[in-house]
């Protein structure tokens, strides 16, 4: 008997792992950079809308955080959820007392340096080996 892949015994015709599936979890990434986006140039543009204002504040208590914790596979779950808007609450808090600090504060700044974040994030994720993926050395 030989060991597949997947570490179970089985036959020597192990079979090669599958794609990942296209669901819309593995969209996510390409959907909250874009959506990042939107807001960034919502921001850039001074468009005066409540929409605005809607979108700035999901962006800003949501995406940051989610975008850093799919890096981890940690925003699964109820305690994901929690744990995607606390990290977007400190990573903002944390830009903007850094900006402050450096007498460099503006809400736009604070936006525009979240979209980094989001976007930083998402490249990383992508580039980063698949949870089951052998990683060649």
């Amino acid at each position: 008997m030989t060991t597949s892949l997947n570490g179970h015994l089985g036959s020597a015709s192990a079979r090669p792992l599958a794609p990942r599936a296209r669901t819309v979890g593995n969209r996510a990434p390409l959907l909250l950079s874009l959506f990042g986006l939107l807001v960034g140039t919502l921001v850039v543009a001074d468009v005066q809308s409540p929409v605005r204002a809607a979108f700035v504040f999901l962006f800003v208590l949501v995406v940051p955080g989610r975008a850093v914790l799919d890096c981890w596979d940690l925003a699964g779950g109820w305690l994901g959820a929690a744990l995607v808007v606390a990290t977007s609450v400190s990573i903002a808090t944390a830009l903007a007392t850094a900006q402050l600090y450096l007498g460099l504060w503006s809400p736009t700044g604070t936006v525009l340096a979240l979209v980094l974040v989001t976007v930083v994030a998402q490249i990383a994720r992508y580039w980063s080996p698949q949870r089951g993926e052998a990683v060649p050395s």
